[in-house]
């Protein structure tokens, strides 16, 4: 159970701020944080980007065993961060407090072991893997939060093992589990959140004494509880709710059941239309109030290097976006690919021999595609993979919107005028 117990520390390639870093890809120009000489103490902000002899760096990674028995007391990471590695913060006894970015996607392997003095997380909905032991022997931890998402999060094997002060258990999102991902956990609170649709015995400790539950539909999930908390546990449900929690199936065994004035039926924000318009990318949520968070990867990067041939530009771009607003749960995420056409026109200072470019956008969200900044009446085709002709169609108002439910989770390759460009619907 207790491994760890010796660490080297790491080399690092520069040192910046008091930070120390290493060189992940000298092409794309990332770094993570690791350990140097002397010991990180205090309250920590990581920046999302360093510059070294003039070059800029991206900051995604936290490495393993970075801030290894550091006596650090908080820790602010960039929204650039995607990976926490193996044992970064273990050992940390006096951190309190780790805020952790929506960029985040994975935290390693024993990354918090025996951060005794942390009192909450808050699980990012892009987090698609905790490791095994993540947070085991987190004794203050109290409060732990999954947020909302669709996606699965899966769980290495006793995750929380030791952490026997957790009293609240928020879950936002289907999980899957190592053995006894949430062995040992006495949480008296349970908090399910508005998209869960699976369900897991692992979320009823046995201690239960409050359920809350702010599905609005509880035919969306089917849950199984120990016989100890259908007796003795209250279900709060969401207000004007009761009668039909009263008829679900899972639902309907509680003993007590109760409206929770607090437990406001929520609504999802709605999904960002992304669009480029007047040499600007536009990315907009129809909710009230709503702000949209987004991320590109580019296929071309900027780079500098002696030409030794021709330069191979794609000139595609990957554009992923979500909203969020008070009172609101985030809305889904969008895929957008932005496309340059050959626009055919003559340029200034370029040689004749290379065209204007114009932009086009192209989502897919549960099987339509919409492509948008074309010239109207210009016909869009959609092919399956295998050269069938799915749809075609003429642009309106510089719109194409069009039905490719039947290709749903595929490839389908898109023809603009004598270009066509491969885009995956789902």
């Amino acid at each position: 159970m207790l491994s760890m117990l010796s660490v080297s520390v790491s080399a690092y390639d520069f040192e910046i701020d008091g930070l120390y870093y290493n060189v992940l890809s000298i092409d794309d120009l990332t770094v993570e944080v690791t350990s140097g000489e002397n010991k990180y103490s205090g309250n920590i902000v990581v920046p999302s980007q360093i510059n070294f002899k003039d070059r800029i760096f991206k900051v995604i990674r936290i490495g393993g065993n970075a801030f290894y028995q550091c006596q650090i007391q908080s820790i602010l990471l960039p929204e650039s961060i995607k990976e926490i590695s193996y044992g970064a913060f273990s050992y940390c006894r006096q951190l309190q407090s780790i805020t952790f970015p929506e960029s985040l996607e994975r935290v390693g392997k024993e990354a918090f072991f025996y951060c005794e003095q942390l009192q909450s997380i808050t699980i990012p909905s892009n987090v698609n893997s905790i490791g095994v032991q993540s947070f085991s022997y987190c004794s203050s931890l109290q409060i732990v939060r999954f947020d909302d998402s669709r996606t699965i999060c899966g769980i290495g094997r006793i995750s929380f093992w030791g952490s026997t002060s957790i009293k609240t258990l928020y879950i936002g999102r289907p999980l899957t589990y190592g053995f006894d991902g949430f062995d040992g956990l006495s949480h008296t609170e349970l908090t399910i959140g508005p998209l869960l649709r699976e369900w897991s015995n692992e979320y009823d400790s046995g201690n239960l004494e409050i359920v809350r539950s702010l599905i609005i539909d509880p035919s969306q999930l089917k849950p199984t509880f120990k016989t100890n908390t259908y007796l003795n546990a209250t279900l709060y449900v969401p207000k004007g709710t009761k009668a039909a929690y009263k008829q679900a199936e899972g639902w309907n065994k509680f003993f007590t059941i109760e409206e929770d004035e607090n437990a406001l039926i929520t609504e999802s924000c709605a999904t960002p239309i992304i669009e480029y318009q007047n040499g600007k990318l536009k990315i907009s949520s129809a909710t009230a109030g709503s702000s949209c968070f987004y991320s590109i990867n580019a296929t071309d990067v900027t780079a500098e290097s002696l030409v030794t041939s021709d330069i191979d530009l794609s000139a595609t771009y990957i554009i992923t976006a979500y909203a969020t607003a008070p009172e609101h749960t985030n809305s889904e995420t969008v895929t957008a690919t932005l496309c340059w056409l050959d626009g055919r026109l003559e340029t200034d200072g370029v040689k004749s021999m290379v065209a204007e470019k114009r932009p086009v956008i192209i989502t897919s969200d549960k099987g339509l595609l919409r492509i948008s900044g074309l010239n109207d009446n210009e016909r869009v085709s959609v092919y399956s993979i295998d050269g069938k002709l799915v749809s075609s169609t003429l642009a309106h108002s510089s719109i194409v919107t069009t039905d490719a439910t039947m290709l749903k989770d595929g490839i389908v390759i898109i023809r603009i005028g004598e270009e066509s460009f491969k885009v995956f619907v789902k």
